[in-house]
């Protein structure tokens, strides 16, 4: 179980990266944001509308908008749902870290739990 400062900190990790790939804050709770992003028009149905009829195919291109929307809530677990126009993608963000003892016996500092599986290390 995560604390809401926690999942906080998480949250903010998480704005950070997408506004990085372009997307822009819409609205912002403690545990949740929605994010929306200007994709521009498609650009086959662009040209596929320019080779059969010219006119509709420039008006496409100039008054076509395609944004697409994402939310994102962190449960209590520190696990972060997304979720763009019916697509859900689920993975957890977890920043912890702990100290391991290793198989030969030396001590491992600041490791995340993933890469202590990885080799089989023992938690202190």
């Amino acid at each position: 179980m995560k604390t809401i400062e926690e999942r906080k900190i998480i949250l903010g990790t998480e704005i950070i990266k997408l506004q990085k790939e372009g997307w822009l804050v819409n609205d912002r709770t403690d545990t949740t944001c929605q994010f929306t992003k200007d994709m521009g028009p498609n650009g086959c149905l662009g040209v596929i509308l320019c080779l059969l009829f010219l006119l509709p195919g420039i008006l496409y291109f100039i008054f076509a908008k395609n944004t697409k929307t994402l939310f994102i809530s962190i449960n209590e677990n520190g696990e972060c749902d997304k979720k763009i126009q019916g697509e859900k993608e689920k993975y957890v963000v977890d920043n912890t870290r702990y100290d391991y003892i290793d198989k030969n016996g030396k001590i491992k500092k600041d490791y995340h739990p993933d890469v202590a599986k990885k080799y089989n290390w023992t938690r202190i």
